[in-house]
């Protein structure tokens, strides 16, 4: 039996645990800054981390970063990822969350909570977000993307029908 533990500090460690021994220690060169989570996606091969620089970084398992992503005001302190494996959310000091397509493009900004984003979890399904903040609320986020598309189709639909002369 394979177990992965993991440390975080100013750096990302990873201790490899096979037939209850220690086998392996793998050690990231990460962020200069704290780091506030870390999490692995749905196969174990991708880890992400969320700092105080603002960034999220993602990390093969032999410490090769592959992707920063930036777009947080403040500091990132919790992240998830979909079950499926193809969303990052994050949620940040800034009172934001932000889903993200692996390729570290900006999905969508989710903005209700007036505080710090101190937790954001993804459903089973992947349909929902939970996020929790220090505005004392609890946040159910659909992310029913045909539910986005249908309105997406709506607000264009109208938009076209106020401002007809958009070629």
């Amino acid at each position: 039996m394979v177990q992965k533990l993991l440390a975080i500090s100013f750096i990302i460690d990873i201790w490899i645990i096979t037939n209850n021994k220690l086998s392996e220690i793998i050690f990231f060169p990460t962020h200069d800054t704290t780091i506030y989570q870390i999490c692995f996606n749905h196969n174990g091969e991708i880890l992400a981390s969320a700092c105080d620089d603002c960034s999220i970084r993602l990390w093969n398992l032999n410490g090769k970063q592959i992707a920063v992503f930036r777009g947080h005001s403040r500091a990132v302190t919790s992240i998830s990822f979909s079950p499926d494996g193809q969303i990052l959310a994050s949620g940040s000091d800034d009172g934001n969350i932000k889903l993200w397509s692996l390729d570290g493009n900006e999905i969508r900004t989710l903005q209700s909570h007036i505080q710090e984003v101190t937790s954001v979890s993804f459903s089973p399904d992947g349909q929902t977000l939970a996020s929790g903040s220090n505005d004392k609320t609890v946040i159910l986020w659909n992310l029913n993307l045909d539910n986005l598309i249908d309105r997406a189709d709506e607000w264009l639909y109208d938009y076209l029908k106020v401002n007809q002369n958009v070629s």
